[in-house]
């Protein structure tokens, strides 16, 4: 859950748009936000996985 929090926060969005469950608001994403969060969304859970890591990495 805490990988989730982080991920809304540096794309800047909420926990429900950031697992799908709304649409993001158009103007609450820039382009590349826009293409990271749907490149984000057709990864893999294991794909996923690697993906929060990284983050959380940044963010130490």
């Amino acid at each position: 859950m805490e990988t989730l929090i982080h991920l809304a926060d540096f794309f800047r969005t909420s926990l429900d748009c950031l697992t799908g469950h709304t649409a993001p608001p158009e103007s609450a994403l820039s382009p590349e936000e826009a293409r990271l969060l749907a490149e984000y969304r057709r990864l893999s859970d294991s794909q996923r996985r690697c993906v929060r890591s990284g983050v959380r990495t940044f963010l130490e």
